[in-house]
């Protein structure tokens, strides 16, 4: 199985039901945002990205791409769980699509507000958004401006909406059988 990149804008669902996935086609599992944590000395996202600047956290995250693609097993996989950003660079589009699918996970701004809104860790994990706006009052104009950058990178467009991550994940499934089948446009 190519590796099998989950893409979409923060708390969708990606590390949840990539962490399914993973599972279900044994497969190893690979969350970008854990992998840029990693690199960033001991700061939370949010101190990093005010420290360092947007384009520094996007060589993390592009950085923890680059080295899940260098180290793919070669029994298949993995199932990636990609930071909600990633899509703003290019070059990380190309890679993702070259090496495997690419799967968008959707769900309306009121889904991802009332998410973030009962995630304790929101305000420590998660890189503060572009405006200064809070999370909460951004996530309308932050998603409205990646949602073209999402459905480009995207085999397939997967709604979250009123699912838990396991119907999330069978939809997927049932996704990668018909692209690994050659039955949907690479």
């Amino acid at each position: 199985m190519p590796p099998l990149f989950l893409v979409g804008y923060r708390a969708t669902g990606k590390s949840s039901v990539g962490r399914i996935l993973a599972e279900r086609l044994s497969v190893p599992f690979a969350d970008t945002d854990s992998m840029v944590e990693e690199n960033t000395c001991g700061l939370s996202f949010a101190e990093y990205f005010a420290s360092r600047g947007e384009e520094a956290f996007r060589d993390l995250e592009e950085g923890a791409l680059r080295r899940i693609l260098a180290e793919r097993p070669a029994a298949g996989g993995p199932v990636v769980a990609t930071g909600g950003g990633i899509i703003v660079r290019p070059a990380n589009v190309v890679a993702m699509r070259e090496a495997g699918a690419v799967v968008w996970l959707t769900a309306s701004v009121e889904t991802i507000r009332s998410r973030l809104a009962a995630d304790r860790f929101t305000p420590k994990s998660r890189p503060p958004l572009l405006s200064g706006a809070s999370a909460f009052d951004e996530v309308a104009q932050v998603l409205s401006r990646r949602e073209p950058l999402y459905r480009e990178a995207a085999h397939a467009e997967i709604s979250a909406e009123g699912r838990d991550p396991s119907a999330v994940a069978d939809c997927v499934l049932e996704f990668l059988s018909s692209w690994t089948s050659g039955s949907v446009r690479r």
